[in-house]
């Protein structure tokens, strides 16, 4: 997704990764954005280079160097985790103790950044599982002045991958949005017919 923003001249101001070798290769492909450690520590002082804060000093002088001025935020985009909701992490859902990593960081992440709308994609159980305690729950993390605008279903079926890999795109939107252009239309999904998704478990559909 920080590929679709950037093509569509969006700058990616920060991207969090725990992993060690994703960080360094989210450092080479987006030179420019701060990389945080933590997704739940995601803020606008996160957003600040590492050299903002440091000085530069010696026995005679100190000099601050400056500090990046605060960026509004457009959207902050989350491939939230799935184990907690994929069958193949046992779909235990709103029980399983991975679950807070599923429904808060996302919501934390939008509203101290104040972003006007929020994007993520799980996989398609996300919206029935547990009768939907999980989805209503992430969306009421967000607070009141947030509302879930679309979900569009994307069925990989029909790119020749086995539908366990079922996805869902879920789009929250400051209600701000809604009064300054009307309603969300519905979103989705381009449909490229040469698309072909190799996927580990294609045997699996044989």
């Amino acid at each position: 997704m920080s590929y679709c923003w950037r093509h569509f001249g969006f700058p990616i101001a920060g991207l969090a990764e725990s992993a060690a070798s994703m960080q360094r290769t989210v450092r080479r492909t987006f030179p420019g954005s701060v990389v945080i450690q933590d997704a739940n520590a995601v803020d606008a002082a996160a957003l600040q280079p590492p050299s903002s804060s440091d000085s530069v000093s010696n026995s005679e002088h100190a000099t601050s160097l400056p500090v990046r001025p605060p960026v509004k935020i457009a959207s902050v985009y989350g491939g939230i985790p799935c184990q907690p909701i994929a069958p193949s992490g046992a779909a235990r859902g709103i029980d399983d103790p991975r679950i807070g990593d599923t429904t808060d960081a996302l919501p934390r992440a939008t509203r101290a950044l104040d972003a006007n709308s929020a994007d993520a994609e799980n996989h398609a159980n996300i919206v029935t599982i547990n009768g939907g305690a999980v989805l209503a729950k992430l969306t009421a993390n967000f607070g009141p002045d947030y509302e879930l605008v679309d979900v569009s279903y994307v069925n990989v079926a029909l790119y020749y991958a086995p539908e366990e890999r079922n996805r869902v795109a879920l789009r929250w939107e400051h209600r701000r949005m809604r009064r300054a252009l009307g309603p969300c239309p519905p979103l989705f999904i381009l449909r490229h017919p040469q698309l072909c998704i190799r996927d580990v478990l294609l045997p699996l559909a044989e």
